[in-house]
Formats: structure tokens, C-alpha cells, sequence
């Protein structure tokens, strides 16, 4: 069975979840492809910002908690 979810996120989950992943910016899809290879290897400064991003937010709530 052939059967295609769209999850849309702003949470690095999709990484666990999801086999491809798509990076929009202001509508317009700017980079694609598998997404564990999105995550260690992003081609696209804006993807890059928003995993660093990402990451600066996660170790501040662990600091936290």
C-alpha cells in the first residue's frame, strides 16, 4: 500500500517521523530531499538558521528544567 502523510512542523520531530522533508520560505519550497540527510547535511543557509535555531532552543529548556 502506497500512502503519503503531510505533517507540517516547526519541530525537529519530522526528523524521527518522516522520510523526506521539504523547507518552505514565504510559500516557496527552497530545499528538499531525505530528511536525515536534510538535518546533517542542509544545503540552504535558511535551513541551516532554522536547525541551529532549533538546537539553541532545546539546550536552553534543558538548561531550564
Amino acid at each position: 500500500m502506497n500512502l503519503t502523510y503531510v505533517f507540517i512542523s516547526h519541530d525537529s520531530v519530522i526528523r524521527q517521523i518522516c522520510q523526506r522533508t521539504i523547507v518552505m520560505k514565504r510559500g516557496e519550497i527552497i530545499e528538499q530531499g531525505d530528511a536525515e540527510q536534510t538535518f546533517l547535511a542542509p544545503r540552504e543557509g535558511y535551513t541551516k538558521a532554522l536547525i541551529e535555531s532549533g538546537r539553541k532552543t532545546s539546550q536552553a529548556a534543558m538548561m531550564r528544567a
